[in-house]
């Protein structure tokens, strides 16, 4: 009410301007209520209706449009009903004679043109877009920006922070990636220490369009090419290609124990200072013992009596940006006893294949931020009791029954000491005759 009598400059006007409630509208012929007359005869009716019957006399509706009416009576009247039902009006703006009662309808199309069939662009249409996810069960084509390690469309942010891996799940548990490994994550001695996280890792590589090649100089003093070839590439990829190379060539130790190989040649990437690390190794008899190491089928080097270092060749095309080196050989010398690391002088452009996860929970014996329910530290006790009795017996009856110990689920698990059974303990016993005999005590058990 206070909003109608606000004060007006126009004294004895609406203070509002008036908006007409209808919107477009289009002019409708109606219907009214007439009645059959006498068929003219003077038309020429076909063979076939002669012989149909003749329509009833009585009162129908018929389209105003249809008859000549002068004036309105009462069986022009039209109700909800009749307006509503099928063929109770038309919809004709240019119908030349209009009779019945004057009517109108609303424009119920929308005022976007998209939603008019065939007047946008497809892809603003609302129904292209409804059929767009019918036809793909509502599932979003997946795209990744590697530059970013991310992808370039999510639907909610839970899928963006799955996507960067920076979800409280995946960083609950710890995939070590450089440090050391024995340290408890969370305690001082694993600061250092670079970890990454339990998901998927979209990172950037670098490009190849051409072949590219670098070489390496094994112990026997030949070198031999490495060749890349058209692709996108990580460190991980390269070194790679580079123990694959060496492994053809058959240039690496096979630990007798483990059949483990073992390569003299690494590339790597400290996450600390963002550099390829390039690792070599030495090679001798008293490092690589035949006792202990052997060398593959069909290599045709032998072991280097004293230490020999392998080395790389950088050689001056597009490998030396992709790393960061300059073109040379690394070490300058092949003599050596002791390991060498090189670091890139400028920053590569190669990457890792995964995102850096700084794994310090503030509870590292359960690995988890924060406490842990009674349950968890009762699984945990156990667990402990379990490992420290099979560590007792390690060092009596080896791994292997320690192991049996800890991890076998088998509950018939038997040492040893089930095996073989343990000893009654005997003392000497004299006859009256003065013979000794060893005696054993059968109320002793073990």
């Amino acid at each position: 009410m206070y909003e109608l009598m606000k004060p007006t400059p126009y004294l004895g006007t609406f203070p509002y301007p008036l908006i007409s409630w209808k919107g477009q509208t289009l002019k409708q012929i109606t219907s009214s209520i007439q009645a059959n007359g006498q068929v003219n005869k003077s038309l020429k009716l076909s063979s076939r209706s002669l012989m149909m019957p003749a329509p009833l006399k009585l009162y129908r509706r018929e389209i105003a449009a249809n008859i000549s009416i002068s004036k309105c009576t009462d069986r022009l009247s039209s109700s909800i009903d009749v307006f509503n039902q099928p063929g109770g009006s038309i919809i004709n703006s240019n119908a030349t004679k209009q009779n019945g009662l004057v009517n109108t309808l609303d424009d119920t199309f929308p005022k976007n043109n998209c939603e008019r069939p065939g007047t946008c662009l497809p892809f603003l249409s609302a129904g292209e877009n409804a059929k767009r996810r019918v036809r793909s069960s509502g599932m979003i084509k997946r795209k990744f920006n590697i530059s970013k390690n991310n992808d370039t469309y999510y639907t909610d942010a839970k899928q963006y922070l799955i996507s960067r891996n920076r979800t409280f799940d995946q960083n609950q548990y710890n995939f070590i990636r450089q440090g050391d490994s024995s340290a408890i994550p969370g305690s001082a001695p694993a600061s250092a220490n670079v970890y990454s996280p339990n998901g998927l890792s979209h990172c950037a590589g670098y490009t190849i369009d051409g072949p590219v090649s670098f070489q390496y100089k094994w112990i026997n003093g030949t070198a031999y090419t490495v060749t890349l070839t058209s692709g996108n590439y990580r460190v991980e990829d390269v070194n790679a290609v580079l123990q694959k190379t060496m492994a053809a060539n058959n240039h690496y130790f096979v630990s007798r124990s483990s059949q483990i190989s073992v390569f003299l040649l690494s590339i790597g990437y400290n996450d600390s200072t963002n550099k390829v690390e390039l690792r070599v190794y030495p090679a001798s008899t008293t490092l690589y013992p035949s006792s202990s190491y052997n060398l593959p089928f069909g290599a045709t080097w032998t072991n280097p009596l004293v230490g020999t270092l392998p080395q790389f060749i950088v050689q001056s095309n597009l490998f030396q940006q992709a790393i960061g080196f300059s073109a040379g050989t690394y070490p300058t010398t092949q003599p050596g006893t002791t390991a060498q690391l090189f670091v890139s002088s400028v920053k590569p452009l190669l990457n890792p294949s995964y995102v850096k996860l700084y794994y310090k929970p503030s509870n590292p014996n359960f690995a988890s931020q924060g406490g842990v329910s009674s349950a968890e530290v009762t699984l945990r006790a156990k667990y402990n009791a379990i490992q420290g009795t099979a560590g007792s017996i390690r060092a009596s009856y080896g791994n292997a029954v320690a192991d049996a110990m800890a991890y076998s689920s088998n509950s018939e698990t038997y040492t040893k000491k089930d095996k073989v059974g343990f000893p009654l303990p005997s003392y000497p016993k004299f006859t009256t005759n003065g013979q000794q005999r060893n005696c054993s005590d059968s109320s002793i058990r073990g």
